[in-house]
């Protein structure tokens, strides 16, 4: 019985590593599938660009921004021009204040 503890545990080890594979390619090929990001019309809208909205939040907080944007799962309602719940509010509310 002991035999198979290594095993199964090997086994249980792989079962994990296709659980997390599919789980990244899942999220890329949501974030690859929905076109451009809200983020940057927001900014377009706001008549700023990518290295203006840098220059007010930081580069962290605007790739921070960017990631939260890219998977969202209000991103398509957002895209199409329907109010959601962004999770990005309060950096648009700093960029607002330009």
């Amino acid at each position: 019985m002991n035999a198979y503890v290594p095993g199964l545990i090997g086994v249980l080890w792989g079962i994990c590593a296709v659980v997390l594979l599919c789980s990244v390619v899942d999220g890329f090929r949501r974030s690859l599938a929905q076109g451009t990001l809200p983020w940057f019309d927001m900014l377009a809208r706001r008549g700023l660009t990518s290295a203006q909205a840098e220059q007010a939040v930081g580069a962290e907080q605007l790739a921070r921004a960017v990631r939260r944007c890219m998977l969202c799962r209000g991103r398509a309602a957002c895209s199409a021009g329907q109010p959601v719940d962004c999770p990005n509010a309060s950096t648009l509310e700093k960029l607002a204040r330009l």
